[in-house]
């Protein structure tokens, strides 16, 4: 994998580089300690010593890197490039060995956000080495790409994984710089849809977009779950002895964290209003996704999330609100109504925990908080 480009040397007069480099004359892999003489490491590939006669950079692979871990070590050479990588080398490398996890790989749409993330954040830190990473240079990135509190989060966790990781199969004598980097809060849990915001997306949002916004808001299930509904496949729609329709899901968030078989099904019950509208959107897709826009192509984060920024931005909506935000009210109303703990995080595929932890302060109701404390 070659999403990002880590300088490297191309020919012996880049000694002074403590990365491994590739020979132009003999197309092998180098690595040079600081007043000792190169190492041979690895015969390189073909694409790779093309790439570096034509001048151009290339990654360092994983297992020149392993290589060069291994011959240094043997030889009891302290190796600079690897006990401090770069941050553009200590990503790309994760990036290769991310399809390569022995138990529960990395799905293709997860390496690729990360590839994502890590691309923007080596345009702003990528030749800063390890140990000079802090919380400045994160900050800088929120200030170029505007990124908010949910982004900022994703981010920075994606980059923690990739650097603990690194210090992990290195064996580095360093810890994690970005350790004690307070993440902030999701904002939108503490965003409510109130009335008037719901009138504005029910009367603006279009018939495509509302049946896909009314599913989530009605269920609190996460975009992405009412989005993967199909008429066939893992996630599918089913109908129960009563003839009413739910949603089951084999592909789901925490579906791998579960140890349970029977727990990592996860089942969404349609309310009853919308009973109708399932049975006509099976009726018009009897195969494919169910959950479709305008021009017929299945919901992606890529297509509701532009359409509902223009409804924010266009009827003066708060601009915290999202998507998920839907997901987040309904959990609200349930604490609210006192619905039990335990039944809320089964209905929404998630942990009594989770939700202790975000809605701490509506959680188990108010009402019956006082109820109980009269009794006493």
């Amino acid at each position: 994998m070659t999403t990002l480009t880590a300088p490297v040397c191309v020919s012996r007069s880049a000694k002074k580089d403590p990365s491994p480099w590739l020979r132009k004359s003999d197309g092998w892999w180098y690595i040079t300690p600081s007043g000792g003489k190169a190492i041979k490491l690895l015969k390189s590939t073909p694409d790779e010593w093309a790439s570096i006669k034509a001048g151009r950079g290339v990654p360092v692979p994983l297992e020149v890197a392993g290589e060069a871990h291994t011959k240094l070590n043997a030889r009891g050479v302290a190796a600079v490039e690897l006990l401090d990588p770069l941050i553009v080398e200590l990503c790309e490398r994760f990036l290769q060995w991310m399809p390569t996890k022995p138990i529960n790989a990395y799905e293709a749409g997860t390496i690729k956000q990360y590839a994502s993330c890590f691309k923007m954040l080596s345009a702003v830190f990528g030749k800063v080495r390890l140990s000079e990473l802090n919380d400045v240079h994160i900050e800088q990135s929120i200030i170029r790409y505007g990124w908010g509190e949910a982004n900022t989060t994703k981010n920075v966790k994606r980059l923690k994984t990739a650097i603990n990781w690194t210090i992990k199969r290195d064996k580095l004598k360093i810890t994690n710089p970005l350790a004690d980097y307070v993440l902030v809060p999701v904002g939108c849990r503490d965003t409510e849809i109130r009335p008037e915001h719901e009138a504005i997306i029910q009367k603006h949002g279009g018939a495509a977009f509302l049946t896909f916004y009314n599913m989530c808001r009605r269920t609190g299930a996460r975009p992405g779950e009412i989005a993967s509904i199909c008429a066939e496949g893992p996630n599918v729609c089913k109908r129960d002895d009563d003839g009413a329709y739910y949603f089951e899901l084999l592909k789901w968030k925490n579906a791998k964290k579960l140890k349970r078989a029977d727990k990592r099904i996860r089942r969404i019950y349609v309310p009853s209003e919308l009973q109708g509208e399932v049975a006509r959107l099976l009726g018009e897709h009897p195969t494919g996704f169910l959950f479709r826009s305008k021009q017929g192509k299945n919901w992606k984060e890529g297509t509701w999330h532009p359409h509902f920024r223009y409804l924010v931005s266009k009827y003066a909506l708060p601009a915290s609100i999202t998507m998920y935000s839907a997901r987040h009210q309904r959990t609200t109303e349930y604490l609210e109504n006192n619905v039990p703990v335990a039944i809320v995080a089964e209905l929404l595929g998630t942990s009594i925990t989770m939700i202790e932890q975000h809605y701490n302060k509506i959680n188990k109701g108010r009402s019956l908080l006082k109820e109980w404390a009269n009794k006493g």
